[in-house]
């Protein structure tokens, strides 16, 4: 039973992050002097930090605790939301394009 508990956690972590993902990437792709390649990177880096924060603060809450798998699955929220941004972009001419790809 534990095991489904941290497997719905992590998808949650994921779903979570996701959203995150995809708004950091749109709003880091309105800077005109950031390529693609920077934009993802830097999407990760704040998305990574972001998730840590969360796990740093959950080290101090009664009850709870800091867990390094679950900045794992945030990352790959982060990452989910970056992509479907990248391609989504593509697809729609009201989304900003990043340029020097």
């Amino acid at each position: 039973m534990d095991f489904f508990i941290e497997i719905n956690d992590k998808v949650a972590h994921i779903i979570l992050y996701t959203p995150l993902g995809f708004l950091l990437r749109r709003a880091l792709s309105l800077h005109k002097n950031m390529t693609a390649p920077q934009t993802a990177v830097l999407t990760l880096i704040i998305g990574v930090l972001y998730g840590i924060s969360d796990e740093l603060h959950q080290a101090f809450v009664p009850d709870r605790y800091a867990d390094a798998a679950d900045v794992l699955a945030d990352a790959v929220g982060v990452l989910f939301g970056s992509t479907a941004f990248y391609f989504l972009r593509k697809q729609q001419p009201g989304l900003r394009a990043e340029t020097n790809e």
